[in-house]
């Protein structure tokens, strides 16, 4: 059954309005009242897994905020936004930069006339992405900072944002098939991972799987070419296989100098291509079953800056332009 992708408008000047939906949409909030000239607006789009806003506020207004059961990051757009979190720490965070809230930190922000791109992720969703990856056990994947590893690695955060934005947001986008949601998800939660300090990065010695025969890995390799338009994950592949993930990454590396992922995601590609090749011009599009409506899954990132030339909602206003 295809995934539903959800979306909505919304702009107030009220405080209390305002408020109320930023501590439905992240998590509870206060601030000092009263808040003059306040004006809010967002744009939203959002599977039951995954959600993309973009926001934006003025003028300056300072927020305490309880924590949040969701991984929240902001890709800060326009504006000043000061944040301290405690134990993980705090920032000062500008246009360009990325941040990460962690789930169930509470914290104290001061933003000045900002427009942020936020991703809303389940914790367990990551968590079951990253063991794919990786084999950390999902309850044992922690954030450790809200700031990025470098520069660098929150500009890649950005650009994993903008390709969500764009995915959720693209015209007719109603559904997502189960398989591109799957690939949703586990590219921004590898991104995530990448991205920000995490205990996947500082876990300890972690004992080899030991050999894995040719047999075995057929028996990935075959489950992998009837299934690959299912959504499917590194566990699924090691499950028909009859070894843990880890031992099944390992034997991948070994033999073939890939990943399961990445292998998968190879399979899908030549899929994809050979349905194209031998389609009938006349007929129905054979490329459905591996992209959504409207686009592919790796359809391209564009450079525009989204909070000038792209919004949802059925204007499809520019959120720089003005609310009525």
């Amino acid at each position: 059954m295809d995934i539903p992708v959800t979306r909505f408008s919304y702009a107030s000047d009220s405080a209390e309005e305002v408020w109320d939906l930023v501590s439905r949409l992240y998590m509870r909030v206060r601030f000092p009242p009263p808040v003059a000239g306040l004006h809010y607006a967002v744009d939203s789009a959002a599977t039951a897994s995954l959600g993309v806003d973009l926001a934006r506020c003025s003028p300056t207004s300072g927020v305490a905020a309880d924590g949040s059961d969701q991984l929240i990051l902001l890709s800060w757009l326009r504006g000043r936004v000061s944040m301290d979190f405690g134990r993980y720490g705090g920032a000062v965070a500008a246009a360009g930069d990325s941040s990460l809230y962690p789930p169930g930190a509470p914290g104290v922000f001061d933003m000045d006339d900002y427009v942020g791109l936020a991703v809303r992720l389940s914790p367990d969703e990551v968590g079951r992405a990253v063991e794919d990856l990786t084999g950390l056990a999902p309850g044992a994947l922690r954030f450790t900072s809200v700031r990025p590893l470098s520069a660098a690695h929150g500009r890649l955060w950005g650009v994993t944002a903008r390709m969500l934005w764009e995915e959720l947001t693209a015209p007719g986008t109603e559904t997502l098939t189960p398989l591109v949601h799957r690939e949703l998800v586990n590219t921004v939660a590898a991104a995530v991972v990448s991205a920000f300090p995490n205990t996947a990065m500082t876990r300890g010695y972690v004992p080899g799987p030991g050999y894995v025969g040719p047999a075995t890995l057929r028996r990935a390799l075959a489950y992998v070419d009837a299934h690959a338009s299912l959504p499917v994950t590194v566990a699924d592949m090691a499950d028909a296989a009859g070894v843990s993930p880890a031992t099944l990454r390992s034997a991948f590396r070994r033999h073939l100098g890939t990943t399961p992922s990445a292998h998968l995601r190879r399979v899908r590609l030549d899929a994809a291509h050979r349905d194209l090749v031998a389609a009938d011009p006349t007929g129905a599009d054979p490329s459905l079953r591996w992209r959504r409506g409207g686009g592919s899954v790796l359809r391209p990132v564009s450079r525009a800056p989204i909070w000038r030339s792209s919004a949802v909602g059925p204007a499809r206003r520019s959120v720089a332009d003005p609310v009525p």
